[in-house]
């Protein structure tokens, strides 16, 4: 079960921004510019690189070395430069990745990441001593890194998603929640955000809850989520509906993906 909370815009960790923050190669698109930003306070070298990336059961990340057998990897497509990036403070550059050699690829959906590992300043870096004494200090530098997806689209998307098994109820806080199952059909992922919005009447529609970044990737059947509602004046999780809407990302014009309704009419229990 995936629990969903907002997901920040920007791909970012260690003081490094990436946007945009997903990478999708189709309608014969060829070259695509990333913008890497420095919002740290020292100067850092960032080494970019293509890898590939396979999620474990608890929904993690975990980087393939063999790529022997993954007909699904991007990686040998791909080609990002420069490679290596070298920004102080608040100093931005521009990447360019680049597609090419796809002549020979079946139609659907090819997945790699950019990883991005990011070092400290090397002047904070020294070798251990041969020799402790009790007066040394030692100052931990944290290494960060992140990775954002590259996906490249071959042929027509065919991909359905449909809401099933849709439910309100509580958490484990008791707080309101809906559960739900997001089934998807065809031979490309999905990506995008849900909202909820509560609806009765003539009132003015409230939204409570937005969730982004929600992705189905093309290995997936099936994706379980429960998403809390929020609470809000005038709303009330005991008469009305539930519009519950997965779309494409707002960056663009959004599309929608998926919609169901939850028709709530929660009867008084008799004693």
């Amino acid at each position: 079960m995936l629990m969903l909370a907002c997901t920040q815009v920007f791909a970012q960790g260690g003081g490094i921004i990436v946007v945009p923050k997903r990478v999708v190669f189709e309608n014969g698109k060829r070259s695509i510019k990333l913008n890497i930003a420095n919002t740290g306070k020292d100067t850092v070298k960032y080494i970019a690189s293509i890898v590939d990336m396979m999620m474990k059961e608890d929904g993690t990340l975990v980087r393939v070395t063999e790529t022997n057998g993954m007909q699904s990897s991007a990686s040998s497509h791909l080609r990002i430069y420069p490679k290596s990036i070298v920004l102080g403070p608040n100093e931005t550059q521009t990447l360019n990745v680049q597609l090419g050699n796809t002549a020979q690829l079946s139609q659907g959906e090819y997945r790699s990441h950019i990883l991005f590992d990011v070092l400290p300043d090397s002047s904070l870096i020294r070798p251990m001593p041969k020799k402790l004494t009790s007066n040394m200090k030692i100052k931990l530098v944290p290494v960060f890194y992140l990775t954002i997806p590259v996906l490249v689209r071959v042929g027509e998307n065919n991909t359905q998603v449909v809401f099933t098994n849709t439910q309100l109820g509580q958490s484990t806080d008791g707080e309101p929640q809906i559960s739900t199952n997001l089934e998807r059909s065809g031979n490309m992922s999905t990506y995008g955000n849900i909202v909820v919005s509560y609806h009765n009447g003539n009132r003015k529609p409230v939204t409570v809850a937005n969730v982004r970044g929600v992705v189905i990737h093309s290995s997936e059947k099936q994706k379980k989520l429960s998403i809390t509602l929020e609470q809000h004046r005038g709303v009330s999780y005991t008469d009305g509906t539930l519009r519950i809407v997965y779309t494409t990302p707002d960056d663009g014009k959004a599309i929608k993906i998926a919609e169901t309704e939850i028709k709530i009419n929660k009867q008084p229990t008799d004693n």
